[in-house]
């Protein structure tokens, strides 16, 4: 979705339709393969803005994060894992899915592209001035499958989220104060949960955490009211 209306993916079909199921995108391969909250849309070897001008990318697209008027594009396959218009990041390790999930901030008082790596278990932050590598967390169980920046705590200070979807048997969302590198984990309250931390939003009031579950147990949508 959009920050102003439903998109919905079918990239199978070449279409992204809006909420009324008209067809807003179509006619280039994998069309809708990622969203952006922005209203970006991906194709197989691209992707187009609101203003409907295209762009290439060196890989297939798999995550767009809109910050402003940029975009960073992950691609977890190739040698390139991220593009922020001409920039690029090459791969750090053969493998790693860096450019899984997508988020942005500020780290040490530059402004940054977060970037999940979580075959390898890792999360960095690059600079958007010139994706240089500006801080780095690690963890275990997929780390970094999905990443949100937000204010946790209250404190009207930028916190880092970070699911880790298979530690343990619940899997585990951890927080990072102020985007430093010592780890809180959230507690979840949901004994039943399975793979928690596969997917996270937030609408600023709310902590919503997927939890997709497994054969013996049922998905679930974790919501944690802000702050915690």
């Amino acid at each position: 979705g959009t920050a102003t209306s439903l998109l919905a993916s079918a990239p199978l079909d070449d279409r992204v339709l809006d909420q009324d199921g008209n067809t807003v995108h179509s006619g280039l391969s994998g069309m809708g393969i990622a969203l952006s909250a922005g209203g970006d849309v991906a194709w197989e070897s691209g992707w187009r803005g609101p203003d409907g001008d295209d762009r290439e990318t060196p890989g297939r697209p798999s995550t767009l994060h809109r910050d402003g008027d940029r975009v960073g594009v992950g691609m977890i396959h190739g040698p390139i894992a991220f593009v922020d218009g001409e920039q690029q990041l090459e791969r750090p390790e053969t493998g790693d899915e860096m450019g899984f999930s997508l988020a942005s901030g500020t780290v040490g008082g530059e402004d940054v592209w977060i970037l999940g790596a979580p075959a390898a278990n890792r999360v960095i932050a690059v600079r958007k001035a010139d994706l240089g590598i500006q801080r780095e967390w690690t963890g275990t169980g997929r780390f970094g499958h999905a990443v949100l920046t937000l204010d946790v705590d209250g404190d009207d200070r930028t916190d880092l989220v970070v699911g880790a979807p298979l530690d343990g048997e619940q899997g585990r969302v951890l927080w990072f104060d102020d985007m430093g590198t010592a780890a809180e984990g959230i507690e979840l309250n949901a004994p039943g949960a399975r793979s928690a931390g596969m997917a996270m939003t937030s609408d600023a009031t709310r902590l919503i955490i997927g939890a997709p579950g497994g054969p013996a147990a049922p998905g679930q949508v974790i919501m944690l009211s802000l702050p915690l």
